[in-house]
């Protein structure tokens, strides 16, 4: 157990659950292993410490999104934005619920400013967790505004004690800058690593007969996943690669909001929301995982399970950060090398690794330290 600092919290802007997309499983992820040391979490998701008024005031502040920093940030972003910086400015009025903290963690501060702003007054430290570098998506801010909103978000970060990252590149872009940080790649833990685990024993047994199909996982709430689908989806109807390989199968959290029906028929199949029993079954049968991307950060956590799974993962090289050169992961430059790419799936007619879980102890040694502010 950790035994400095003697209290922290952990604000977060994620539901705690495993049964989400990967913002909500990083989390969880890094909540186990924060309760070891008898942390608190706070979570906007869940309305943690909040009351009425507060989401009164939310409710009437939309003006806000027109002026000022909030222009920077892209249409779709803004009111995200405004949220978890009125929620921060909320939490900073409950001076009773910090007594005796010693250490916070925060995800991606630059959405909770205010609350940073607020703990640096306090001489509390604060480690940043970094799902993301918000400002690299695309999506999300303005493109002129970019370069600018992006020094920012370095700048905050650089103001952290620690800044736990979840991407092999942005640590790399981190240390370059002598902004303390330390890599703890995304991991599973039960359910969903049983669940896993139990998918790929079924994939052992039934070797060789995997039926034909690809299945391809994106989610409403991620731009750039919804981008890279349809893009892949056009492309695998044009080079009519379900010939060969049977149907694109495409599920994943309300997926069957995103896209225009006219994509889909016998080649290209929306199955939708997933229950997980389903997903499992799926999982445990498809020829491969297909992940396609053309900008984005962080680093896409269902290859990390697809992998877990023994499911061969076919992803462009964007979409394979942090995971080039793994066993198991087909690396292509573009959709025209697709076709080429999907040949090499008897690369894996043998087994795939399990990849090793994240040192856990490393981490709280390098948490440890940060609370007493040393290296």
């Amino acid at each position: 157990m950790l035994t400095c600092p003697s209290k922290s919290i952990y604000f977060s802007r994620f539901v705690p659950t495993w049964d989400l997309g990967g913002g909500s499983r990083r989390s969880m992820q890094l909540w186990e292993l924060l309760k070891s040391t008898e942390s608190e979490l706070w979570t906007s998701a869940a309305r943690d410490r909040l009351d009425r008024e507060t989401w009164r005031r939310l409710e009437k502040g939309a003006g806000s999104l027109e002026k000022g920093e909030y222009l920077s940030w892209s249409p779709q972003r803004r009111p995200v934005v405004f949220r978890l910086r009125e929620i921060a400015k909320a939490w900073t009025q409950n001076a009773a619920g910090f007594a005796g903290t010693e250490l916070v963690f925060m995800d991606d501060p630059i959405y909770f400013l205010p609350l940073l702003e607020y703990m640096e007054r306090r001489r509390i430290p604060v480690v940043a967790i970094c799902h993301n570098l918000e400002t690299l998506a695309a999506s999300q801010v303005q493109a002129e505004a970019a370069p600018g909103q992006f020094i920012k978000e370095l700048a905050i970060l650089s103001r952290c004690r620690l800044v736990i990252t979840i991407s092999q590149e942005e640590t790399w872009l981190l240390n370059n800058l002598h902004i303390p940080c330390f890599y703890f790649p995304y991991y599973p833990q039960d359910p969903v690593l049983g669940r896993l685990l139990a998918v790929r024993q079924k994939r052992q047994e039934s070797r060789g007969s995997h039926s034909r199909g690809m299945l391809m996982l994106t989610n409403l709430k991620n731009p750039q996943s919804l981008q890279g689908a349809t893009q892949l989806i056009v492309a695998w109807r044009k080079q009519r690669l379900s010939r060969t390989w049977g149907p694109l199968l495409v599920a994943g959290f309300q997926s069957e909001n995103a896209f225009p029906a006219d994509l889909f028929d016998h080649d290209v199949r929306l199955l939708g929301t997933l229950e997980n029993d389903r997903l499992d079954e799926l999982m445990s049968r498809v020829a491969a995982c297909l992940c396609y991307q053309e900008n984005g950060s962080g680093a896409l956590t269902r290859i990390r399970e697809m992998l877990i799974a023994a499911v061969p993962v076919l992803a462009n090289s964007h979409a394979a950060r942090s995971y080039h050169h793994m066993s198991g992961v087909i690396e292509f430059a573009g959709l025209d090398g697709l076709g080429n790419a999907l040949e090499r799936l008897n690369e894996f007619a043998g087994d795939i690794p399990v990849p090793p879980p994240p040192d856990p102890a490393a981490l709280l040694a390098t948490i440890e330290r940060a609370g007493k502010g040393t290296s």
